[in-house]
């Protein structure tokens, strides 16, 4: 529901968000990437072009002589010189290249490796997807709108997938002639919908299927990556469509399980499996096959000789977790609050989303403005409370665009003021710390050093053991107030603001950091910042002391500065790339309070200390530093 919400809500000037795998399917799978689709607003594609008119780019779809699935894009018309570069020429016609259309995206940021259709950062934890869209259905998808007769999908789904379209990804057919001018058909967001209708019992099957995929087939190092994810996904449909809904009951899970487990042995026995929207699409074909399908076939036999239990071999599901305290039972809201504040998907997502994206002041206005909006419309108050916290999030970078320092006149600046002071209110909402960090901050660039100070003395009081972070879970404590009836009644939303505590994020040319955190142009440099709240509280309370001229205080800060990274308070200690970067900036923060204080050899070690934990020269502000 929340990455519904986020897709729904997110606006790009060019590129409509969609988040895509298992992350958007709602199964946070351990282990998984974070997928998002970028949907191009300025290019359209057609099936049939029944118009001479267009105020877009054109390219209607020509399948003559592809592998079903694929298509290619011939140019019918454009004004953008920058696209009509992308295209070459073929048999004496201008086709759209795959590779050019990729390439125009590679390198930017964090994205520097190709992935199939998607670009993937370093640490492959980012698939981005850069895509196409038809309005329009495809005619060679045409026998699916009919072919099921067991209810399932229902009618009002299937027409609310045929009305989406399709998605154009930026991959040919891998050896064929005219493979950079080969465009794959993608269902991504049909497929989703799919997944949206599946019963408790289908979902849970599927989530059984993808983790023995994962964390059983996929770790013969002779099998790794035969099979996909997709492919069980493609079974799933096929044997959901094959079954009546009210067969999928808690009662039948296992058989329901085994039938997909047969089918995944069936199809690699053969070498098949029809894609499920355009069955002549085999998705098999030509990728498993002699000995590796021989050896993947055997590992599935003996798999399968264990009937259900072979899900025992999965690390994941022998270890459920159980209450810390055996006199209270698992309470099913308290585990949920624990995954979401524990999700490495989620918590990249939500970072992506917060400072990875950047937006113009004109973007920001309108998702806030739809979020408003949304607020307003909604009788569902758990739909409004996801609606709230997102717009926490947009209030957050909203906050950060606002230049508080102008020359037009003091009326203006006035107002510059209290619309910054106005968003960073609504950001106080997100979580119990950061939002009011954040205030603090604002009023250390206002030299309002004594208001900064008692902000961020609230909020390390509110730091204390039994809040959660990213890599905390929860303890016997939490989960004994979490039985109680006033916690019981609080959605997952309102919990997440008063127990979870998340990163100080700046968003690079923020309005509100630190100046002493802030390197200067350099194209070269992505300089964003993700500190860890303790972190950022104590640092703050270095910066206002030294310029209130607080001696004393200001090394008894700087004490707890160095306690709270050296012991690992509220620092996540699971590797994320993000979290990666906020242990860098933690001791980077060090490095500049050192630097205050005039001790630069502390300075320099706690520099290199940054660097070693976060050897990104585009992205870690130490090598700035000491160069």
């Amino acid at each position: 529901m929340m990455i519904a919400t986020h897709d729904n809500q997110e606006y790009n000037t060019g590129y409509v968000c969609i988040t895509s795998g298992s992350f958007g399917e709602g199964l946070d799978m351990k282990g998984s990437d974070l997928d998002i689709m970028q949907k191009s607003k300025y290019i359209e594609v057609h099936e049939n072009m029944s118009s001479d008119y267009y105020d877009k780019t054109c390219f209607p779809i020509s399948m003559e002589d592809t592998k079903p699935g694929f298509t290619y894009l011939m140019l019918k018309y454009t004004k953008d010189d920058d696209t009509l570069e992308m295209c070459v020429y073929v048999r004496g016609k201008l086709y759209f290249s795959n590779i050019k259309f990729k390439k125009c995206f590679s390198g930017r940021g964090f994205l520097i490796k190709d992935h199939g259709p998607c670009l993937s950062d370093k640490y492959d934890v980012f698939d981005i997807c850069y895509c196409l869209h038809s309005k329009s259905w495809i005619t060679s998808a045409n026998r699916w709108i009919t072919r099921s007769n067991n209810s399932w999908p229902s009618v009002e789904v299937k027409q609310s997938i045929i009305d989406h379209g399709f998605l154009c990804v930026p991959i040919g057919v891998k050896g064929s002639e005219n493979e950079e001018v080969e465009w794959r058909l993608s269902f991504s967001v049909g497929e989703k919908l799919l997944i949206y209708t599946f019963n408790h019992t289908m979902l849970l099957c599927y989530a059984v299927f993808k983790i023995v995929l994962r964390d059983v087939i996929n770790k013969d190092i002779q099998c790794k990556n035969l099979l996909c994810s997709y492919f069980l996904k493609t079974i799933m449909f096929w044997v959901s469509e094959e079954l009546l809904p009210s067969v999928w009951t808690p009662e039948t899970l296992v058989p329901c399980f085994l039938r997909c487990f047969r089918r995944l042995i069936y199809c690699v026995e053969y070498s098949v499996c029809p894609h499920y929207f355009i069955p002549e699409n085999n998705l098999f074909e030509n990728k498993i096959h002699g000995h590796e399908r021989q050896l993947l076939l055997s590992n599935l036999n003996v798999l399968y000789s264990y009937d259900w239990r072979c899900i025992f071999f999965s690390p994941q599901i022998i270890r459920c977790k159980l209450s810390p305290n055996p006199n209270i039972n698992v309470i099913a809201h308290s585990v949920s609050l624990d995954r979401i504040v524990n999700s490495r998907t989620l918590a990249l997502f939500e970072n992506f989303t917060t400072v990875g994206v950047q937006k113009t002041v004109i973007q920001l206005t309108s998702d806030y403005v739809r979020s408003v909006f949304a607020c307003l419309c909604l009788h569902s108050n758990r739909i409004k409370r996801i609606h709230l916290r997102y717009m926490s999030f947009i209030c957050h970078k909203m906050s950060q665009t606002i230049q508080l320092t102008t020359r037009n006149g003091n009326k203006y600046q006035y107002k510059q003021y209290n619309t910054c002071l106005s968003y960073l209110l609504r950001n106080i909402h997100s979580d119990t710390v950061s939002g009011w960090l954040m205030l603090a901050s604002f009023f250390y660039r206002r030299q309002q050093y004594d208001i900064s100070l008692d902000l961020t003395l609230y909020a390390l009081s509110k730091c204390t053991l039994e809040k959660l972070y990213h890599g905390k879970y929860l303890s016997r404590i939490l989960f004994e107030q979490m039985s109680l009836k006033t916690f019981q009644k609080k959605g997952i939303m309102s919990l997440l603001k008063i127990v979870n505590v998340t990163f100080c994020n700046f968003i690079p040319d923020s309005s509100i950091v630190p100046t002493e955190l802030v390197i200067g142009a350099d194209t070269n440099f992505f300089e964003t910042h993700d500190i860890p709240a303790v972190v950022y509280a104590h640092f703050l309370r270095v910066l206002c002391h030294h310029h209130l001229n607080n001696i004393r205080q200001c090394r008894e800060c700087l004490i707890d500065l160095q306690l709270t990274i050296s012991e690992g308070y509220f620092i996540p200690k699971d590797f994320v790339a993000m979290s990666t970067g906020a242990k860098a900036n933690s001791y980077n923060c060090l490095g500049v309070a050192w630097q205050l204080l005039g001790k630069s050899e502390n300075a320099r070690q706690a520099f290199h200390k940054a660097i070693q934990m976060w050897p990104e020269p585009m992205f870690n502000a130490a090598f700035k530093r000491l160069s």
